[in-house]
């Protein structure tokens, strides 16, 4: 009777052990899809896990260790510091499509422009500039394109007064928001490394300048100066 007992118990104590050790790390999902501002959560067991974000200006880690925060439109890879293989994508969709930004394939010659577009509304040679009107849904008024030495520069963008809350949350959930000492006036921006377009900025004089906004695109601050010079001369 006693062997009999033994058998039983003997197997337990074998099965006891795998039993009590933790599963290996692993994701049921690799992919998210999220918008701005958006909290997630991973899905999965991975209670050792040190996180690396490719981009952190697209995605940045909550307090948890499960727990991401789409911060603004784009893609990123997040893997694990120690095991490269283990990772999962993010994907910041965007919320709005409010209007249409303006072409920056920087240093295109004008003609080159003209043979993507058409020919432009108005061309102010003194400035070197393209003007195209009516872009967008109608509060799009138009844009201009600023070249120098034949090479595109700069792109500005004129809407109407009363979309300005449409560009700010356009441009929030794509570019980061800074004050400038100018008022009126805020910078948008993405690090250079992940867009062709680092400087974007917003002049909101609305109560100054007519009842336009200006959303003055291009590749440097040097250049983005001197756009924002130009728009005195833009007339409709």
């Amino acid at each position: 009777m006693k062997a009999r007992l033994l058998i039983p118990l003997a197997i337990a104590g074998m099965l006891l052990p795998s039993a009590c050790e933790s599963p290996t790390n692993h994701l049921d999902q690799t992919h998210y899809e999220v918008y701005a501002g958006e909290t997630f959560h991973l899905k999965g067991h991975f209670p050792s896990v040190s996180w690396e974000i490719y981009n952190e200006f697209v995605v940045k880690q909550g307090e948890d260790e499960d727990e991401f925060i789409g911060l603004h439109v784009g893609e990123t890879r997040v893997r694990n510091k120690y095991a490269h293989d283990f990772a999962f994508t993010v994907e910041v969709k965007p919320r709005y499509f409010y209007y249409i930004e303006p072409f920056m394939g920087w240093d295109i010659s004008q003609d080159s422009l003209v043979r993507l577009f058409g020919l432009p509304d108005r061309v102010d040679d003194l400035d070197g500039a393209l003007t195209y009107e009516n872009q967008g849904d109608g509060w799009q008024v138009a844009t201009s394109y600023l070249f120098e030495l034949q090479n595109l520069v700069g792109s500005i963008m004129v809407a109407n007064a009363s979309s300005e809350r449409k560009l700010y949350d356009f441009l929030a959930e794509r570019y980061a928001i800074e004050d400038t000492e100018k008022e009126n006036v805020k910078k948008f921006h993405r690090p250079q490394d992940y867009t062709i377009t680092p400087w974007i900025q917003i002049v909101g004089q609305i109560a100054h300048v007519d009842k336009y906004i200006y959303v003055l695109y291009a590749p440097s601050q040097y250049y983005l100066d001197k756009a924002l010079e130009a728009i005195d001369d833009i007339k409709f």
